[in-house]
């Protein structure tokens, strides 16, 4: 089991430089979950992809039932841990939910975001390096 960040899922939904990647992430650990907040930030993304042409709109529902089926959402995290990790990392709140959510239950978090990977090099891995088994 691994915990995906958004723009992990939105890799595997949208066709793009790292869909291949998360395919074989995919095939790798087929249980991904994520905190309940990416079901704020995933239509977010979308609509991000739908404005730059990446995705038509009438797709939307298929990618997020899609999303729906391969990401569960188990209980949140503790929100002052979620805190305590964003104000001493300088990394925003809704990030660190995923930190929290791996640390809780010491999984790694999947993400190609560089400044996670520096500030919490304890749970975050490259996609690169968990999609190749490194």
């Amino acid at each position: 089991m691994i915990v995906a960040d958004v723009n992990l899922l939105v890799y595997l939904l949208v066709s793009g430089e790292f869909t291949l990647l998360a395919e074989r992430a995919l095939r790798r650990d087929r249980r991904w979950i994520a905190p309940r907040s990416h079901r704020a930030e995933l239509p977010n993304v979308l609509a991000t992809n739908v404005r730059a042409g990446v995705v038509r709109i009438e797709t939307f529902d298929s990618l997020w039932r899609r999303a729906y089926r391969t990401v569960a959402t188990p209980a949140d995290s503790d929100p002052a841990e979620v805190l305590r990790l964003s104000v001493e990392s300088r990394i925003a709140t809704y990030d660190c939910e995923y930190v929290a959510m791996a640390r809780q239950r010491r999984l790694r978090l999947v993400t190609n975001d560089g400044p996670m990977q520096r500030a919490f090099p304890d749970v975050a891995v490259r996609l690169v390096d968990f999609a190749e088994g490194r």
